[in-house]
């Protein structure tokens, strides 16, 4: 891999272009003189060379290295004085695949102190412009540098590893076994990085896309992709697993979020967690919310539609009970702390995964009244409140399934209300319906154990079973959408 360079470093107290006659402060920015003035220094398992050909810098990298800085390109002796402002600029590209740099202006030793910002960019084989701006506020310093931090992008210098060393990989079914689950903190999270500036480049700032959901944002460590006994992540690989490992883990994955909002501050920007994030989880400070993957399913999702009934459910998951349901996590994603005022949307995905295989679930013809169910209770359950997204599917590893149902085409209108409880139904458990009212019908969800019967004053349709009247009977666990006749 090859970068070059053509570098410029202006005292910019003006507001001309960049490239005109301001004197600049980088020595041999043209590489007229080769490579004089211009240090290679690869470490830490990088290995590269340097050379000059037709006017332009050539960094021939062979090895990444362990670190975004295992290669350096830096020039010294620079004078940064405090109280003044500067641009750098330089043009620069890679020979074959996209590759991030980091760029900084500092203290030329120990502590390594950034004057600037350590600059990101994601270079492709197009040679562009790149500029940044920056002000001393620290003293003057006559011997700073400015450091291009060439290495990493090595593959599997990202790949998650267990405590014993072995690389972890998904046991999803039909990927191939080459794949392997990234370490989010590794190399000053050299992964998530360049994760957001592709995302960034190739989907968001070309406006075809308002934004991007990112799966397998866990607030653990993934242990279950390790085939240790028990199962590890060694995020930090110090050789063990322990809690820092998951703290860790989790400060990659909040600067993946943190890093993509700053650079697209309008994007949605969302997450799947598999279950939903807990109340008191960071990623809500930067993300619009999260997905709800294998809803009232027993895959990996959550089994129960709220915490407080999940008795009647079976056994598989009563490490669940009393923690979350996929209401719990509707209503944690759309109260979550939020001090940046970022619009709200929680993804709500049922699928056919209820006491059947991945297998069975890929060769399902026919779906039967009890798949309708699930579907209907967790359609009426997304548009309980404003920000809720529905979909149905096969399931994990197998979705994308257009599937289309009459429930889809009710038109119901704006809300006009938020929801209630207790507004529909019949005796002591009235308080387990829940209502919310539409310009044109109404949004039912019965979550109790026995059937309940709803009023209505004038004329309903329920778009179910097309039957009108003002008097309807609704299952148990069920949801439904009525229209006005």
């Amino acid at each position: 891999m090859c970068i070059l360079l053509v570098l410029f470093l202006f005292l910019s107290s003006t507001h001309k272009d960049v490239f005109s006659d301001l004197p600049n402060m980088i020595k041999n920015g043209d590489f007229s003189e080769g490579t004089s003035g211009w240090n290679l220094n690869p470490q830490f398992g990088g290995e590269a060379g340097l050379s000059v050909k037709r006017g332009e810098l050539y960094v021939h990298i062979t090895k990444g290295g362990e670190y975004t800085y295992s290669i350096n390109l830096d020039q010294f002796g620079l004078k940064i004085e405090q109280g003044k402002s500067y641009t750098v600029s330089f043009k620069a590209r890679c020979r074959s695949v996209n590759r991030d740099i980091y760029v900084k202006i500092g203290l030329a030793r120990e502590p390594w102190t950034a004057y600037s910002d350590y600059e990101n960019y994601v270079l492709t084989t197009e040679k562009k412009n790149y500029t940044f701006k920056f002000s001393m506020i620290k003293p003057t310093d006559t011997n700073a540098y400015i450091e291009f931090q060439l290495g990493t992008n090595d593959i599997n210098n990202w790949y998650g590893k267990t405590a014993t060393g072995e690389y972890t990989k998904p046991y999803w079914e039909g990927y191939p076994q080459s794949q392997h689950l990234m370490n989010s903190y590794k190399h000053n999270f050299a992964y998530p990085r360049h994760v957001a500036n592709y995302v960034k480049i190739h989907y968001l700032d070309n406006k075809q896309y308002d934004g991007v959901m990112f799966d397998i944002l866990l607030e653990l460590a993934p242990t279950w992709a390790s085939k240790d006994n028990p199962p590890t992540f060694d995020t930090d690989e110090d050789g063990d697993f322990d809690q820092d490992d998951h703290k860790k883990y989790q400060e990659g994955v909040l600067y993946l979020l943190k890093y993509l909002r700053g650079k697209c501050p309008d994007a949605i920007i969302t997450g799947n967690g598999g279950t939903p994030w807990t109340k008191d989880c960071s990623y809500y400070t930067y993300a619009n919310g999260n997905m709800h993957e294998n809803a009232l399913g027993n895959q990996f999702g959550s089994l129960y539609w709220n915490a407080n009934n999940g008795e009647w459910y079976p056994k598989e998951q009563r490490w669940l009970k009393g923690v979350y349901g996929t209401w719990d996590g509707y209503r944690t994603c759309i109260n979550a702390a939020n001090p940046n005022k970022l619009a709200r949307y929680h993804f709500i995905s049922v699928d056919v995964r209820f006491n059947r295989t991945q297998e069975k679930a890929k060769n399902l013809q026919q779906l039967t009244a009890e798949d309708l169910r699930l579907m209907r209770l967790g359609l009426c359950t997304s548009l309980l409140e404003d920000g809720g997204y529905f979909g149905f599917d096969r399931g994990d590893c197998l979705h994308g399934q257009l599937w289309w149902f009459d429930e889809y085409d009710a038109d119901l209108g704006n809300p006009v209300e938020s929801y209630k409880t207790g507004m529909y139904g019949k005796g002591n458990n009235k308080k387990e319906v829940y209502s919310r009212k539409f310009e044109n019908g109404v949004v039912i969800v019965n979550h109790n154990p026995t059937a309940t019967v709803v009023y209505f004053k004038i004329e309903h349709q329920d778009v179910t079973t097309k039957k009108a009247g003002k008097t309807f009977t609704i299952p148990k666990y069920d949801g439904r959408i009525y229209i006005k006749e």
